[in-house]
């Protein structure tokens, strides 16, 4: 598996996703990785949006993350 090297883009989506969860950055820090991702899923869940048709869907193939929270 190819490791891509970190572009402005998911540095400042990281930054912005830090900056609105206040203890994610100690949850890292101290290893608690279950307590980080139940903290990021509670950030992410209310930003996913499902279609109601198919007429909705996004393509995602080849869009980043930062990419597709900005639409």
């Amino acid at each position: 598996m190819r490791v891509r090297t970190p572009t402005w883009r998911h540095r400042t989506l990281k930054r912005r996703i830090l900056g609105e969860i206040p203890l994610l950055s100690e949850r890292l820090d101290a290893g608690e990785s279950y307590e980080a991702a139940k903290l990021l899923l509670g950030w992410a869940a209310p930003r996913i949006v499902w279609p109601d048709d198919a007429r909705s869907l996004v393509q995602t193939r080849g869009k980043s993350a930062s990419t597709l929270l900005k639409r």
